[in-house]
Formats: C-alpha cells, sequence, structure tokens
C-alpha cells in the first residue's frame, strides 16, 4: 500500500543518509510491491 511505501521510504532514507536517488529507490519499492 502506499501508506507501507511511504514508511519504508523513510526507513531506507534515514539509512542511506539522504545520498540514493529517492526516485530510483520509489521505482524499487514499487516494483517489489506490485
Amino acid at each position: 500500500s502506499m501508506q507501507d511505501m511511504g514508511k519504508l521510504m523513510g526507513v531506507l532514507k534515514g539509512q542511506l543518509g539522504g545520498k540514493a536517488d529517492m526516485g530510483t529507490v520509489s521505482a524499487l519499492i514499487r516494483s517489489k510491491l506490485s
């Protein structure tokens, strides 16, 4: 769900220290959740 994705994005952003491209990360998460 979008709510789960939001949580995952927050966790990943924290772990990656904002270095990762969030567009790429969100695309990866979307492909895993779909």
